[in-house]
């Protein structure tokens, strides 16, 4: 799960869950993970990632961030851009893992 700047798990384990199933484990994740978490999860939506809601919650440009990314995979029709949204494209769709890997650490 997630919870604010929180990833949660149960343990990992498996004494230690039948002792207390409800005990969970938690890491918190730098702004970057924050960032990373949010374009893996919108980008496995139809809607895409908003653009301006990422900008305003990091206080970023997310474009500028990952254009090289970005104008790639719209570039070759993995990925559209429409208003304020970046989504994958039906081509792009079969390959997100791939893609989806290129925005981690950039």
């Amino acid at each position: 799960g997630f919870i604010e700047n929180k990833r949660y798990t149960n343990t990992f384990n498996f004494k230690d869950y039948i002792n207390n199933p409800l005990k969970k484990e938690y890491e918190i994740l730098t702004k970057q993970q924050e960032i990373e978490e949010e374009i893996f999860l919108k980008l496995r939506t139809s809607k895409g990632v908003n653009t301006q809601e990422i900008n305003k919650k990091f206080n970023i440009d997310i474009y500028q961030k990952y254009k090289k990314e970005f104008d790639k995979f719209i570039k070759n029709g993995f990925m559209k851009k429409e208003d304020n949204f970046i989504k994958l494209t039906k081509k792009g769709i079969l390959l997100s893992n791939e893609i989806l890997c290129e925005f981690i650490d950039v």
